[in-house]
């Protein structure tokens, strides 16, 4: 252990005498947060929030300020009449006085250009109040040293004490420097209403989500349909009404050069001359969310564009870290939630599923960590379905979802070229669930009753070995109507139960 070294005794100060200081950096802040108020009063809660009338370091300021919170407490209107006659009762007037009186406050109106940045000015204050009491400690502990020094203290314990003392003071200047989390009452907080989509019902206005499915399931030429739809203003499929906007898109496997061919397709089928279309490409090799640099980059072509909607297709090009562990996924998609709160834009994020299993919802089929699910606010995964058309199930964070719908993308030749048509089509089980839902709870029935008591699972397979063709949903919607019983209530017989 190091000792300290002795600090020889002195009848000498340990420092010299100095000058008081003058009014401090916060006079500006001060002058602007009081003018403020003034002139907008409904932004008093926020100051109070933030500072209190101690802090204010100019006598008048201070003196202003005190009126002001004694006028809000009273419930009375507050305005420069009010504040001279509560400052009056308060027989702090002399203080308006000494600068002007009543011109004073209307000085301090006049200086003021925005109220948008008052919490920050209000922070400035606080803080400089902090640094004067900081300041403050700092010279009466120099000052007990020189005391306990010259009365024969040890000095040891006199060097413990001041830095015991100038550590608490720093602590609490940091905690004021910071000012915490920013925080809103809940009745401050602007309401909005119910939740708004950018495109009708499928996805919502400002939010983040993912559009996934196999390979070769169409999610990305159904993202860039929609690009072209939000881009141009006009319904999705024909169906879905859209928020007309910008449209940013960065896809790391398809060159720019597909991209175009896509949208002019699109647009031929549409009608839309691409020309005039606001959809822009990001003109990169790579993006990483993972690396700072780029989210710095995006974010800097995010503030320059303003976009509604941001597309990257696909998850697994942007990062290069493992999508299956739930601790190192969130660093991934932080920091998109980050940029649609930032700037308001939506953020759809093209990726890829697993295998199908049976019993599995769709949207249990993301592949990676279930961080994926937890973020988004809207989702869609694309299946293709025997008769080839692809069905599309929409999952939304605080909305509604629809019910599932499904589509077929067609070649259409045109004098000018290929155009792509999507065409709403009856989803598969739509057309045939009612037919395969019947001839399946009757055959449930009619196995059950030479079987009784066996499970769900047992049951399933048996069936499918007798030449029996069902869909796993309608198994289990017939289940449940012939068992009264959901699809996991499996029976005595499902221990050890396996296909």
């Amino acid at each position: 252990m190091t000792m300290a070294r002795p600090v020889p005794r002195s009848s000498t100060p340990l420092r010299p005498p100095r000058e008081r200081r003058p009014v401090d950096e916060s006079h500006d802040a001060e002058e602007s947060v009081i003018g403020g108020v003034l002139l907008h009063p409904v932004s008093l809660p926020t100051v109070k929030r933030t500072v209190s009338v101690e802090e204010f370091n100019h006598p008048a300021l201070r003196a202003i300020f005190d009126a002001i919170v004694d006028l809000d407490e009273a419930g009375a209107p507050i305005d420069p009449l009010t504040v001279v006659e509560r400052m009056r009762a308060l027989a702090t007037v002399d203080r308006l006085r000494a600068f002007g009186g009543a011109d004073f406050l209307t000085e301090l109106m006049g200086k003021v250009i925005t109220v948008e940045n008052i919490e920050f000015h209000a922070r400035i204050v606080r803080r400089e109040a902090a640094m004067r009491r900081a300041r403050a400690e700092a010279g009466e502990v120099l000052d007990l040293i020189e005391r306990g020094l010259a009365a024969g203290d040890d000095p040891d314990e006199m060097l413990r004490f001041a830095s015991e003392k100038l550590i608490a003071s720093a602590n609490q200047l940091a905690l004021v420097g910071s000012s915490g989390f920013p925080t809103l009452r809940i009745a401050d907080v602007p309401d909005l209403g119910p939740p708004r989509f950018l495109v009708e019902s499928l996805w919502l206005d400002g939010g983040v989500g993912i559009a996934a499915g196999d390979p070769k399931s169409l999610k990305s030429f159904v993202t860039i349909m929609g690009a072209v739809c939000v881009a141009a203003g006009v319904p999705l499929f024909g169906t879905y009404p859209v928020r007309r906007g910008r449209v940013v898109v960065f896809n790391a496997e398809d060159q720019a050069s597909l991209t175009r061919f896509r949208v002019a397709g699109i647009c031929r089928d549409l009608g839309i001359p691409i020309e005039g279309l606001d959809l822009h490409i990001v003109n990169a090799p790579a993006l990483f969310v993972d690396d700072p640099d780029d989210i710095r980059r995006l974010r800097q072509t995010v503030e320059r564009l303003r976009p509604s909607l941001l597309i990257l297709d696909p998850l697994r090009n942007l990062h290069r870290l493992d999508e299956n562990d739930s601790a190192i996924l969130p660093s991934v998609l932080a920091p998109l939630r980050l940029i649609q709160r930032d700037f308001g834009c939506a953020v759809q994020v093209i990726h890829h599923v697993t295998k199908a299993i049976e019993g599995r919802t769709p949207q249990s089929r993301l592949r990676g960590s279930g961080a994926i699910r937890g973020w988004y606010d809207s989702g869609w995964i694309f299946d293709r379905q025997q008769d080839d058309s692809i069905r599309v199930t929409v999952e939304h964070r605080g909305a509604p979802a629809p019910a599932p719908f499904a589509f077929r993308l067609v070649d259409v030749a045109t004098p000018a070229g290929v155009a792509f048509r999507f065409e709403l089509a009856p989803a598969e089980d739509d057309a045939q669930s009612a037919t395969e839902a019947s001839d399946t709870a009757s055959a449930i029935e009619r196995w059950l009753a030479d079987h009784p008591g066996v499970g769900f699972r047992k049951a399933k397979a048996e069936l499918r070995r007798s030449g029996l063709s069902f869909g796993s949903t309608v198994f289990s919607a017939a289940w449940k109507a012939v068992r009264g019983a959901s699809a996991e209530d499996r029976g005595p017989d499902h221990l050890g139960d396996h296909e």
